[in-house]
């Protein structure tokens, strides 16, 4: 159990440090942090399960057995998936005497980022099992 939460806090860690989620550094945020430890952990798990069904070679990973570097992109894109869903949600766009405001405008922003650490991630996994499907066909 010791080592669950060790790998946890240690996925935890790595996300936050990618993102640059550092409540001390996040001033529109309220000094608060992005995402909360709750939220990387089922982003971490969805990771590893989409790690487990890509492709027609399946893996048994869970969130202490992927590769951490694997984890970590997946984590990051599942993270970014929720937040575009919940931006996408609360945007709302005024327009007050000739001035068009969007309290959510950073929305393209997120879009972009997702596109970079999805296209990584993706990659990242069809390599993996490659690799594991050549190892397992000549049992390397």
């Amino acid at each position: 159990m010791a080592k669950n939460r060790d790998r946890n806090r240690h996925v935890v860690d790595m996300v936050r440090f990618a993102l640059g989620d550092n409540a001390e550094k996040n001033r529109l945020l309220g000094y608060t942090l992005e995402f909360s430890d709750e939220n990387i952990i089922i982003a971490a798990q969805l990771a590893a399960d989409y790690v487990n069904d890509y492709g027609a070679f399946k893996t048994g990973y869970t969130i202490e057995s992927c590769p951490i570097s694997m984890l970590v992109k997946g984590t990051i894109v599942y993270l970014y998936k929720a937040k575009i869903s919940e931006k996408a949600r609360n945007t709302l766009i005024a327009n007050d005497g000739g001035i068009a405001t969007n309290r959510e405008g950073n929305l393209q922003i997120y879009q972009s980022i997702l596109q970079g650490y999805e296209g990584e991630f993706i990659t990242m996994i069809a390599e993996h099992k490659t690799i594991e499907n050549i190892r397992n066909a000549w049992r390397i």
